[in-house]
């Protein structure tokens, strides 16, 4: 049941987007349409080098398309200007990369709580220990990445992008640096918060325990999306 109204879909309209390897561009999006809606969960899979991350990447607003639209709530995401497209992408997409992107310099807390001031949300700090804690690093607030394990700077990049309360979580390989059980937990926590807030919920991954877990599977192949 959708908990949020539709004009905070996210839409590929007819998008397409290609790479240029050696003279030669590669497709990797052809003419693709679909709309994800906020209250429903995606998996996105699809063989190495399908160009998951990249579709990841152009939903939220980090990488250009050739052609099509990409539409923020009913909106050309191009027809923004700069400070709109910044105070819109802050205020509905919370972004878990693959490689985390930690500030060096800031620990694991303040790492958190400068998203949540990015996005200009009133976030008591109660709510940033909180989350941090569910996601199983009540000991290491204070630390700093570089003092963390893999599996934690992962976790602690998913607690940066849920601490904004987003419309959307969009999630690369959240459970990549995860053991089994320790993924299956991170992957049940996003559900669960998911319920609790309508939020929508995309996520890339090989994981098939990952993906039976989703309300919707969308394979990305030959540039295209096929739904299962």
């Amino acid at each position: 049941m959708r908990t949020i109204i539709s004009k905070y879909d996210l839409s590929l309209v007819h998008v397409t987007k290609g790479f240029e390897v050696d003279q030669i561009v590669r497709p990797i999006l052809s003419q693709v349409s679909y709309t994800f809606s906020p209250g429903t969960s995606y998996a996105v899979v699809g063989a190495s080098g399908s160009g998951k991350s990249t579709l990841l990447h152009i939903l939220a607003g980090f990488e250009p398309i050739d052609a099509g639209m990409v539409s923020w709530g009913g909106r050309a995401s191009d027809s923004f200007d700069p400070e709109e497209r910044d105070e819109w992408i802050a205020a509905h997409i919370g972004f878990a990369f693959q490689f985390h992107y930690l500030i060096p310099e800031l620990s694991v807390y303040d790492n958190v709580k400068v998203s949540a001031f990015l996005a200009r949300k009133p976030i008591e700090e109660r709510e940033i220990g909180e989350l941090i804690g569910a996601l199983g690093l009540a000991g290491h607030v204070q630390h700093f990445p570089h003092q963390l394990s893999g599996g934690q700077q992962q976790r602690a990049a998913l607690a940066r992008a849920l601490i904004r309360k987003p419309t959307f979580l969009i999630a690369d390989e959240p459970t990549g640096s995860l053991d089994d059980q320790t993924g299956g937990e991170i992957i049940d926590f996003c559900r669960e918060y998911q319920a609790r807030h309508g939020m929508g919920l995309i996520v890339a991954t090989h994981d098939r325990s990952v993906y039976e877990k989703m309300d919707v599977v969308i394979r990305l192949e030959a540039g295209s999306l096929i739904t299962r």
